[in-house]
């Protein structure tokens, strides 16, 4: 694997950015023109509707109110073109028109210029306002309800020719929520040339433990992880996907230098033997990325690659990915060509980072 130290990929247009800022701006560009398209295509949508009131003879009539934003006259949510976060994946189909392709949310979602999500369609009313640190679809439960008040309900992803199926429960918080940073992390790793069997593979803020359940279901001798108190659902959706007995565990995990007091309790040492460190969506708190780094720092040994997922939200963001190469870590940005054909997104980047020092 060739590595290039700070050299970043826009997945919109094929360009490099040579360094974190001139990467940033560029992207801020392209959402400036991704607004402006949206603008107008909301205007083009209202005088369309204008244009299709009938006549009567007692004069126009129409509906009273607009229909709402991803919506149908049936009440399905329909697709507004680059509003989803995962590319094509929504329309549930594969490129070649056939179905089995997993739909990664049943929200359609834009950003406003306050940079929060805005939800439409999936259950939620429309023009929902979310925290921009909030997982996509969180409020926005699908599939089949766990409990009398739908706060736990199941998603079944597709992994090769089977699935896994994923618990998640609401009342749990961010780690118990899929973030589509998992969904595009696992189609990723479902496309890589590795043969999982026997591989160990330390998954870090497993969450619900998506990504580490697909390459489990391939034999792989995954650790999955979580903070104390988090790992409820996370150990229900292993012994419910994964044979028992079989090489998997789940575990408490708290970043940082291993033995090091933190407000979680000492960071935890779990060695540095692994094939692959994996994580998705890692990246949320300044508090935490230097902990973070600290983790990887002691968890990669020469051999160890990372694979990690994460979605720019912030500025600070990039802090994490700058600070690589200073704590001795080369990386590269993966780019759409080399992801899965329709699990992808603009916003979401995928990183292949080893320790070179």
């Amino acid at each position: 694997m060739s590595l290039v130290p700070n050299r970043l990929f826009c997945e919109c247009c094929g360009e490099y950015c040579a360094n974190d800022e001139d990467f940033l701006l560029h992207l801020r560009g392209h959402q400036t023109e991704e607004q402006e398209f949206f603008a107008e295509l909301q205007r083009q949508r209202v005088e369309g509707f204008d244009a299709e009131v009938s006549t009567t003879e007692e004069g126009i009539e129409g509906p009273s109110e607009l229909p709402e934003e991803g919506a149908r006259e049936d009440g399905a949510s329909v697709e507004e073109s680059g509003s989803s976060r995962i590319s094509r994946a929504n329309k549930g189909e594969d490129e070649s028109g056939g179905e089995g392709v997993q739909q990664p949310s049943e929200a359609a979602q834009t950003t406003d210029d306050t940079g929060a999500l805005q939800v439409r369609g999936g259950g939620a009313e429309a023009g929902q306002r979310m925290s921009a640190d909030e997982p996509v679809g969180a409020g926005v439960p699908k599939g089949e309800h766990a409990n009398a008040t739908g706060t736990e309900f199941y998603e079944d992803f597709q992994w090769r020719d089977g699935s896994v199926r994923v618990k998640q429960d609401t009342l749990q918080g961010h780690a118990a929520v899929l973030w589509d940073a998992a969904r595009v992390l696992a189609k990723f790793l479902e496309i890589q040339p590795v043969a999982w069997s026997g591989k160990k593979v330390l998954d870090l803020g497993s969450g619900c433990g998506l990504t580490a359940l697909c390459v489990g279901k391939d034999g792989a001798a995954v650790t999955m992880t979580e903070l104390p108190g988090f790992t409820r659902v996370l150990r229900e959706n292993a012994e419910a996907n994964l044979p028992a007995g079989g090489p998997w565990a789940v575990r408490d995990m708290v970043w940082g230098t291993p033995g090091k007091e933190t407000d979680w309790g000492p960071a935890t040492d779990l060695g540095s033997d692994w094939d692959y460190v994996i994580g998705s969506d890692l990246i949320y708190s300044d508090k935490s990325t230097p902990a973070l780094m600290e983790t990887l720092k002691h968890c990669c040994g020469p051999r160890t690659e990372v694979i990690l997922s994460f979605e720019l939200r912030r500025a600070a963001d990039l802090d994490f990915i700058r600070g690589l190469a200073s704590h001795g870590f080369a990386y590269i940005k993966v780019p759409p060509e080399q992801q899965h054909p329709v699990w992808q997104a603009e916003e979401i980047g995928i990183f292949r980072i080893q320790r070179v020092c």
